[in-house]
């Protein structure tokens, strides 16, 4: 592939409409094409979505507690420099959430947290192959997942 063109812009917004919770928004327009004067010519460039959004919620509860979640949509990727209709990941759309304490004990500061990936079980295409060999080109997202974890750390002083 030869020459390309990319417009696009970015645009985020975060706000606080009352204590304890914080919303944001991001939306990112990517017109990305081939500019080549060849067959490829005016044609998406793989891997890129022309239009992505994400969402996200976080809310601070008593006793050091909190909530976040986040939700992404996506429109369709071209897999290949040819856009073949048939090697087009479909749109999607994704919800994660977490939860947790941020505290400390003594000296050590921890923050324990559970949180589920894909939270409404949705099936889509989570990578593609750029022009992969035979038209192999979509790897799908995991499933739900169910993850646990903590941060530890140390204060030097109470």
């Amino acid at each position: 592939a030869g020459k390309t063109h990319n417009d696009g812009a970015e645009v985020g917004l975060s706000l606080a409409p009352i204590d304890g919770l914080s919303l944001s928004g991001a939306y990112t327009y990517a017109r990305y094409r081939f500019a080549s004067g060849d067959a490829l010519d005016g044609n998406r460039l793989p891997g890129v979505p022309e239009h992505f959004w994400r969402f996200g919620l976080r809310t601070s509860l008593p006793g050091n507690f909190y909530v976040d979640a986040d939700h992404t949509i996506s429109t369709s990727i071209a897999a290949d420099d040819a856009n073949t209709p048939s090697l087009f990941a479909p749109a999607y759309s994704v919800t994660n959430a977490r939860a947790g304490w941020d505290g400390r004990v003594g000296l050590m500061e921890i923050a324990p947290f559970v949180g589920v990936n894909n939270l409404l079980d949705r099936r889509y295409v989570g990578s593609v192959t750029l022009n992969g060999l035979l038209g192999r080109v979509f790897e799908p997202a995991p499933r739900r997942v169910i993850y646990v974890g903590a941060e530890l750390g140390y204060a030097a002083s109470p």
